[in-house]
């Protein structure tokens, strides 16, 4: 787990999250979006070849911040491709959400209403760019 600033939590030292984080958001967006609408679900390779648009994300930032009260931080850099590579749009979503006990169930609970509200509105934005 990542703290900003950097400090060892007693709480947290068994707690890891997995090394593919930037699997896992994929896979939860890809769920997002299916759930919204398979037709526009543009991180997916399809049975029949390439697509004609591509979401790729880049995590940014996916931390919890220490200030007068911990707030898991998620930042995500989303870019719409077209199938020859061209960058179609391009968007910075960040999302943040206090909690009140530094613990990892309420840190998880945060980075899941955080990733919650983001993936709603990188929906929207891909709907709109498309």
């Amino acid at each position: 787990m990542l703290f900003s600033p950097v400090k060892d939590y007693p709480d947290f030292s068994e707690f890891m999250w997995a090394d593919s984080i930037p699997k896992l958001l994929q896979a939860r967006l890809i769920e997002s979006f299916e759930n919204y609408d398979i037709a526009h679900a543009p991180l997916r390779t399809t049975d029949i070849g390439p697509a004609d648009f591509q979401l790729l994300i880049d995590v940014r930032h996916f931390e919890i911040a220490i200030d007068s009260q911990p707030a898991a931080e998620i930042a995500l850099s989303a870019r719409i491709v077209d199938k020859n590579g061209k960058v179609i749009a391009s968007h910075l979503f960040e999302q943040s959400q206090k909690f009140d006990k530094l613990e990892p169930q309420a840190a998880v609970a945060a980075f899941d209403d955080a990733f919650g509200r983001m993936a709603k509105d990188m929906i929207a934005w891909t709907v709109q760019a498309l």
